[in-house]
């Protein structure tokens, strides 16, 4: 899953862009306001993040993917000694 993502490795911006439009509900506005950004550019960044990752944001199946991709990045940055023992 995580893999979908790799296009945008060397892009910090789109990611957090990503992170924050899933985070508002895909709402545009409230995604610039967060970045401190004009909704026009949140509209640019979520075009690169569709062509660099082949997947559209506003597509809800492809949504769907990008979001279980961030999911599992969040995952899989977690610090491995922080997790329980296994018993």
């Amino acid at each position: 899953m995580i893999n979908l993502l790799r296009p945008l490795d060397g892009n910090p911006e789109l990611l957090q862009t990503l992170s924050i439009h899933l985070a508002n509900g895909q709402h545009r506005q409230r995604t610039a306001s967060a970045l401190g950004l004009h909704t026009n550019t949140v509209d640019n960044r979520i075009k690169r993040i569709a062509t660099l990752t082949g997947l559209d944001p506003a597509l809800p199946s492809e949504l769907l993917k990008l979001r279980a991709a961030m999911i599992s990045l969040t995952f899989a940055s977690t610090d491995v000694d922080n997790r329980p023992a296994k018993m």
